[in-house]
């Protein structure tokens, strides 16, 4: 023991031993405080997890018996740093005394605590609860807008409010009554980010986004049970923004806030954001303090706070992505008459551009609308509607056009063919009423033909796979992680991509645009999935859920209409397929199994292809596996054990007679179950497929490989082990529990890849999505999950700034780890680059195989040859 400058440290060297104290407390103490140094040596735990190196604490009564709960105290095993340990205790009701046993409560091994503190709190001003800023960087700096992304217009201006912000999370429900006070235990955390502490594992999606607290402060706080926080800061509002109407606008909020400005109710917002108008609270040429106060869904804390509580999010399960998820911008434009949204709409059939305008607040009079279309600087066209007359401020939209092919089309391979429209709303006098912010877009046109997708004139198949930035968290959905993606699908071959979220609900989605962004700048299509019919209670034919999926669907398009490289919207994700929609007799787009009507589900779907439509009508819609409905056919084809010849002439008929295109958004290789002897009913990744089941590597392999299949291998040896502990006497076990040796599963599906993918291909498919696709590619370097290393640049620019990596995931989003193609990937991917050719079967049947003829014999092959 060593006592210096009033503090004490001990060294503790062998395990099942310590020290102990008794401290008695005076009436007046509130709190107690600690502060101290701790680092481990060698120390081997006890089996209990209470069994390591420990400041142990217990709060007695006057009688000696324990009161309270158990103190949350610092403990550790093994070797650890040292390291600084800080936090706060409240005395409980009728303590008389605490007890501190700094003590090694593990096997053997070494604790050292240093420099330990402990100091009575009566009053909470005594201590610095607020955290400093985890840059370093003072407020003034943090906050000053002069250096943040804005768009200036002679009309408007907007101003982005991304960075740290002040946060305090909501502990009890007293918290949200008003905004709290400066020094009452504000931390910081950024915008747009993701709270962590959810999701799979309960460490996803917002294990990136770290929220920084005092150590003081931070005792006890579960990041997983944060329903309700607050958000602060200070703006300047430019004094020029007198006499306009001033928003605030979130691209994405998970799910609902109350706006404060100036301490004061300014309004509120809800799932999935938007725009609210402070016009009344905001005092241009000032400094304002703006306070969020974010819930993720309806509970005591919030309930009574929201003017329309039954927009509030009501569930039982995890909302996963939690937050202000989404870029954060204010707002200034003309009080009245002012244009919403600008849809640059473009054909290159029919080599016309049109403006698809949005305007709201109008006054009675005529207006006309004019349009200025650039390439960087250079002005290219010039248009303007007729005048037309408006009667009253109703929200309404009015397009124009101009005959005009562009010289340069945006393409897969010309993704840099971008231009810019500049649209104005101007008053019968020539006054501009409203000059928009300036719409980035590229000429293109998408549509279905027949089989086939075209895109600019030319046939265009989807070579497919999916990404799940969107689901998992600042890291993945980064810029930088998603210019990754893209270069690595386009050069495995991939030109088309799908988002994992198969909905569009609350929490469903973290931070959106980067994917998107990116996409266009690299030239990979996209489809945009859009909000699922069963979120709103399968009654898209009553008027209040009709209205509720207008809303959200508008909110989605109108944020990414001007993306080109978003080419369709997938829309009702498994939920409107039929018995034998994977029938090859059946795949035409003719056969449909509806009868004189379609069941609820296909109604559903339809209805919401009907809405979606006709907000946006130049991008076509799918149902995402729902067989023959709506513009295109879409199936998830698992084909289990059909032999390798048949999946390559599975699509013979559609070949012929189709007259829509066909996605296979999934496709079986095999899918890795294939391998589990569980047939149904229940999904086999579902809680009800907890059944007697095993794995059949043997038995399915051997069809293809013959007597080889049964040679052996301590991996493989392994694999049953694995399965005989889990399932011994036919217990009920999850498939995930038995998952096969991959080693086993590979070159199966690697034989069946090199075949039908070519073959596929050379049928026209018009779209194909290997799934298990990130069994394409292996790891061969290491993955990181340390600092972001630019966690602290271009917080005030749009985009999701991570204060973490995220290593691990597939090949596709694990940034800057090296790869290499797997047994599957080195036999499909070849077969996935834009052009392709092989040695094909006799004239009239290129899938045919023979190759044993008799000397003399005439042989015929033909070469085949597929450009993309």
């Amino acid at each position: 023991l060593e006592a210096q400058n009033g503090t004490l440290s001990i060294v503790i060297d062998g395990g099942g031993c310590g020290v102990s104290r008794k401290i008695a407390l005076k009436p007046e103490w509130k709190w107690v405080s600690l502060s101290m140094k701790m680092k481990t040596e060698n120390l081997k735990p006890g089996k209990d997890g209470w069994r390591n190196g420990r400041l142990a604490m217990r709060f007695h009564d006057k009688n000696g018996k324990g009161t309270g709960p158990w103190p949350e105290v610092f403990g550790f095993s093994g070797n650890t740093p040292l390291r600084d340990c800080v936090r706060l205790y409240e005395i409980p009701a009728g303590a008389a005394m605490l007890e501190v046993s700094p003590a090694n409560f593990g096997v053997s091994g070494r604790v050292e605590f240093k420099e330990m503190k402990l100091e009575p709190v009566s009053d909470l001003k005594q201590l610095k609860l607020d955290a400093d800023s985890p840059d370093g960087s003072p407020k003034a700096k943090l906050w000053d807008a002069a250096d943040a992304f804005r768009i200036v217009t002679p009309t408007r201006e907007t101003i982005c409010l991304n960075g740290l912000w002040n946060f305090f999370p909501v502990r009890k429900a007293a918290d949200a009554a008003a905004v709290p006070q400066t020094g009452a235990g504000w931390g910081w955390f950024k915008v747009p980010g993701i709270w962590p502490g959810m999701g799979w594992g309960d460490n996803q999606p917002g294990d990136n986004s770290a929220i920084v607290l005092s150590p003081f402060v931070s005792a006890g706080f579960n990041p997983a049970k944060l329903n309700t926080a607050w958000y602060r800061r200070t703006v300047a509002v430019p004094a020029d923004w007198k006499g306009r109407t001033v928003s605030l606008d979130i691209s994405m909020l998970q799910t609902c806030a109350q706006i404060y400005v100036d301490g004061k109710r300014a309004g509120e917002l809800y799932y999935p954001g938007g725009k609210v108008d402070l016009t009344a609270a905001i005092k241009p040429g000032t400094t304002q303090e703006l306070a969020l106060l974010v819930s993720a869904k309806n509970d005591e804390a919030v309930g009574s706070v929201f003017m329309a509580p039954g927009r509030l999010v009501k569930t039982s399960g995890k909302i996963k992505n939690r937050g202000i998820t989404g870029d954060m911008f204010l707002t200034a434009e003309p009080r009245r008459a002012a244009i919403s949204d600008v849809h640059v709409i473009t054909s290159w059939r029919a080599e016309k551009i049109t403006c698809d305008v949005g305007i709201e607040h109008a006054e009675p009079g005529t207006y006309r609308l004019e349009a200025e279309i650039f390439d960087g600087g250079s002005r290219v066209l010039s248009f303007r509607s007729r005048p037309f007359s408006v009667k009253d401020g109703a929200k309404f939209r009015r397009k124009f056009s101009k005959k005009w092919l562009a010289p340069k089309l945006w393409d897969i391979d010309t993704p840099e063919n971008l231009y810019t429209a500049k649209v104005r709303l101007v008053r019968k006098d020539g006054a501009v009423a409203d000059e928009f912010f300036p719409q980035t877009f590229g000429f293109r046109e998408f549509w279905c033909e027949g089989r086939n997708f075209m895109l600019n004139g030319s046939v265009i198949h989807l070579r497919s796979t999916a990404v799940s930035s969107v689901l998992e968290g600042a890291a993945r959905a980064s810029r930088e992680v998603l210019e990754q993606v893209m270069r690595r699908a386009k050069a495995m071959g991939f030109n088309h991509l799908i988002s994992y979220n198969y909905s569009f609900a609350p929490g469903v989605v973290g931070y959106q645009e980067s994917l998107y962004r990116e996409a266009a700048k690299a030239g990979v299509l996209m489809s945009l999935s859009m909000p699922h019919p069963a979120h709103f209670n399968w009654a898209l034919n009553t008027p209040e859920e009709w209205k509720r999926y207008l809303e959200q669907s508008e909110f989605l398009i109108r944020r990414f209409q001007n993306n080109p490289a978003i080419v369709l919207y997938a829309a009702t994700h498994n939920a409107a397929g039929y018995f034998a929609d994977q029938s090859p007799l059946k795949l035409d787009g003719i056969y449909s199994p509806d009868g004189d009507a379609p069941n609820k589900e296909r109604r559903q779907a339809l209805l919401a292809g009907e809405l979606i439509g006709g907000l946006d009508p130049t991008r076509p819609v799918y149902h995402h596996e729902s067989g023959n409905l709506g513009d295109v056919m879409t199936l998830n084809c698992y084909l289990n054990w059909v032999p390798a010849q048949e999946r390559s002439d599975w699509l013979e008929h559609w070949e012929k007679e189709g007259v829509k295109p066909l996605m296979l958004v999934e496709w079986g290789l095999p899918h890795t179950p294939s391998w589990s002897s569980f047939r149904g009913p229940a999904f086999i990744y579902s809680g009800d497929a907890k059944v007697v089941q095993c794995i059949w590597l043997n038995e399915y392999n051997a069809a293809l490989f013959g007597e080889r299949t049964y040679a052996t291998s301590p991996g493989k040896e392994k694999a049953y082990r694995t399965q005989e502990h889990v399932s011994t006497g036919n217990k009920p076990v999850h498939y995930i529990q038995i998952f096969p040796y991959r080693p086993a599963t590979l070159p199966v599906c690697a034989e069946m890849a090199d075949d039908n993918f070519r073959s596929m291909r050379a049928r026209g498919l018009s779209g194909l999505l290997p799934w298990d696709f990130s069994l394409f590619c292996k790891r061969t370097g290491k993955t990181y999950n340390g600092p972001w290393k630019s966690r602290f640049e271009n917080l005030k620019q749009p985009g999701i700034v991570p204060d973490t990596a995220r290593g691990g995931g597939t090949w596709l989003e694990d940034l800057n780890t090296e790869y290499e193609p797997t047994e599957l990937g080195a036999a499909g991917l070849k077969w996935l680059k834009e052009k392709i050719a092989w040695i094909a079967g006799k004239p009239g049947d290129f899938t045919e195989k023979g190759h044993n003829f008799r000397p003399g014999e005439t042989v015929r092959k033909q070469v085949m040859i597929v450009n993309d």
